[in-house]
């Protein structure tokens, strides 16, 4: 008789490049290994009792953020009226001096910033919505749109401002 078959030994120091095979009858062939190494189930650990003072609830799920399309919209609604109020503004320009006459400067130098500081602010407030909207990945469109006139609101506001302050120097 003759002495069974081994299979080659691998280099030193590498992996067998495949699992070695126990002796077989002859006439028989094996079937293909699995494609995946079969594992035992895994059974969930037993419960733990609840630590005196803390409740055994978990901790509710998170809710998921709201949609950027709701704040998309109330940008763009404040950034308008951010611009409407400045459009009135100028309007009512020459219909406060009528009707206040000249003779009170400091006056209409007072109502006319405090507006300008309204439209500032709304425009700032209607910026900052809308960026947030646009991280929130909902109506880019819109976001975009109020991010734009509020930002040309802010900039005619802050020329306005520096201009202002510009004549009062010179």
């Amino acid at each position: 008789m003759s002495e069974p078959q081994q299979p080659p030994l691998p280099p030193h120091g590498q992996p067998a490049p495949y699992p070695p095979t126990p002796p077989q009858a002859p006439g028989y062939t094996q079937p293909y290994p699995p494609a995946q190494p079969q594992r035992a189930p895994q059974t969930p650990p037993a419960p733990q009792p609840p630590v005196a003072g803390y409740s055994a609830q978990p901790y509710p799920a998170p809710r998921p953020a709201g949609s950027g399309a709701a704040l998309a919209r109330i940008a763009f609604v404040l950034a308008v009226a951010g611009v409407l109020i400045e459009v009135l503004l100028g309007f009512a320009y020459p219909i406060f001096f009528r009707v206040f006459g000249y003779f009170s400067p400091a006056s209409t130098g007072v109502v006319f910033s405090a507006v300008g500081f309204l439209v500032f602010a709304v425009s700032l407030a209607a910026l900052i919505l809308a960026l947030i909207a646009v991280r929130r990945g909902a109506s880019k469109v819109v976001a975009g749109i109020a991010i734009g006139i509020s930002a040309s609101a802010i900039a005619g506001t802050l020329v306005s401002w520096l201009s202002n302050l510009f004549y009062v120097f010179l």
